[in-house]
This record gives C-alpha cells, structure tokens and sequence, in this order.
C-alpha cells in the first residue's frame, strides 16, 4: 500500500511540475495577435498548395499483358532478364488474369510484386 502511495504522489508532482514549467514557458514568449498571422499564412499556404501537388509524380501504369521488355525494366527490381522471362512466359502461358499472376514466373518474388503494385495494370 506504501509503493502505490509513493507512485501516487511522484506523478502527482510530476504533473504539477510539467504544468507549471508549461506556465512559465508560456509566460517567456511575448503575446502576439493570432488574426494576422492567420491572414498573412492563408497566401502563403495557398500559394504552397500547387507546388505540393506537383512534387508528387504521378505513378506510371504498365499493363503487363501488352508491356515490351523494354517497358518492363521501367519496374522496380525488373532487369532485362526478367522482363524477357516476363514475356517468355506471356508468349506460352497466355495473358495474365490480375497482377499477382507475375509470382508464377521463375524470378519474380513477392517483394517485387509489392513494389510496383501501384503500377502494375492487367487489361
């Protein structure tokens, strides 16, 4: 009963302790008014917005049933090796019904299928 007692007391103190440094923190920084800086940072973010969009690349699709070798190096983890064991395969087993069909081809592993799976289209 003492040891709960104790806990009690030393995170009681504890949080009194971050409270009032928190207080004091606070107390160090100068007051500024909230509505201009909100004003000043609503430009600044919505000039920022079209430049977010476009740092993002949009993810090239392949469709594997019609890719080259050539366009299937353009994967992740796709040498021309593989990409010729790819269209081997295509060629004598037929068109692929859905991305995971790949893992059927000696050499492509599950690391690979995952990714390029935002990439990888079946039509």
């Amino acid at each position: 009963m003492k040891a709960t007692k104790r806990i009690a007391v030393l995170g009681l103190a504890l949080m009194l302790a971050v409270c009032f440094a928190g207080v004091a923190f606070a107390a160090d920084k100068p007051a500024t008014p909230a509505a201009p800086a909100a004003k000043a940072a609503a430009p600044a973010a919505k000039a920022a917005a079209p430049a977010a969009k476009a740092a993002v690349p949009a993810v090239k699709t392949i469709n594997i049933n019609k890719a080259s070798e050539k366009d299937l190096t353009q994967l992740k983890g796709v040498d021309a090796k593989l990409a010729k064991a790819i269209v081997t395969y295509r060629t004598k087993k037929g068109a692929f019904k859905a991305p995971a069909d790949l893992l059927k081809v000696k050499g492509v592993t599950k690391k690979i299928l995952e990714q390029n799976k935002a990439a990888i289209v079946v039509k």
